[in-house]
């Protein structure tokens, strides 16, 4: 929409090298402040839960990884955590029932599913998805609410293979792409090492899930 029609000059490919470095940047940047902080929260609660001989389990997991920042920062610091866990957790939620129920309904129109062709029914598959996904993880926490690395498990199967298809459509997109607008050697290359990542590790945790 930005960079226009594709006219055929050299204008257009500027534009749209502008706008690719824009996406590139931003999913970077995105991508190394979570690494930063996933690695920094990992090192830190496996130094001090580690010395307090603590594993976090059953309902009071939530106040045994508060140990993390009250041994370090004292004891107000929990206050702060909860807060911040509440937010994270909170957005989490909030942004999963708006995308999945988006997804799932692109999913089921390439499938060429009849009701939600027009835009009424995709509309109406839109709050039913958006509603139905967090009623069903709603149930599974107040069934299995005891079990908190089990949904953390769950959780991360549920992303996991939602990113499969959705990193196989990208790759498949880029290689259809023109010569001269697909994404260099190294970054397919790239993209192909994520996805067999993912579908390791997807393999692993539902290993776990199964034997939990």
């Amino acid at each position: 929409r930005f960079i226009g029609p594709d006219d055929g000059s050299s204008q257009w490919r500027e534009r749209y090298r502008g706008w690719m470095r824009v996406l590139a940047m931003d999913a970077g940047v995105c991508t190394a402040i979570a690494l930063v902080i996933t690695c920094a929260y990992y090192l830190l609660g496996a130094s001090v839960l580690s010395r307090l001989q603590v594993m976090p389990e059953g309902i009071a997991v939530v106040d045994q990884v508060s140990l993390i920042f009250t041994e370090t920062l004292g004891p107000t610091a929990k206050g702060v955590f909860m807060v911040g866990a509440f937010c994270t957790l909170f957005s989490t939620l909030l942004v999963f029932a708006a995308s999945s129920g988006r997804i799932g309904v692109d999913f089921l129109r390439q499938v060429g599913l009849a009701g939600v062709q027009s835009e009424a029914g995709r509309a109406r598959w839109i709050r039913i998805l958006q509603t139905t996904f967090p009623a069903f993880w709603l149930f599974v926490i107040v069934v299995k609410g005891d079990t908190p690395f089990l949904l953390v498990l769950l959780g991360a199967n549920a992303n996991n293979l939602l990113l499969i298809p959705m990193a196989y459509g990208v790759l498949h997109l880029a290689m259809r792409e023109q010569q001269g607008r697909r994404m260099s050697l190294a970054v397919e290359m790239g993209l192909m090492l994520t996805i067999w990542a993912i579908i390791n590790f997807t393999a692993i945790n539902l290993y776990l899930t199964l034997t939990a």
